[in-house]
């Protein structure tokens, strides 16, 4: 009975042996789970806090090109506005000189 009695409880101590082994990989498993699920979130919102960044960047890239436009729109108009006038002033000039240059030819010529 003695040498029975070892044996069993040797096998009972390898059954526990076992289940504390099985039971601490459970939790290990379970721990690395919830770990796992936690880096999930973080990167999820990592993630959506870079695309809010992205889309404000962008929105703020589109008011600066539409800003942009209508101040070359408006320096484009100056300019062509300056060009008509200065060709006004120079058709003038023009004028100007020939009946300027007339008038002494008619003057000589007396």
């Amino acid at each position: 009975m003695g040498q029975n009695s070892g044996q069993e409880g040797g096998e009972v101590m390898q059954d526990l042996i076992v289940t504390f082994t099985i039971a601490g990989f459970g939790l290990v498993f379970g721990f690395m789970t919830i770990m796992y699920n936690s880096m999930q979130s973080g990167f999820k919102k990592l993630e959506s806090k870079i695309d809010n960044i992205d889309n404000k960047l962008s929105n703020k890239i589109d008011n600066i090109d539409t800003k942009l436009s209508n101040h070359i729109d408006k320096l484009s108009d100056k300019v062509t506005d300056i060009d008509r006038r200065l060709s006004r002033i120079e058709g003038a000039l023009s004028v100007r000189d020939r009946c300027a240059l007339n008038h002494d030819i008619g003057k000589e010529a007396v």
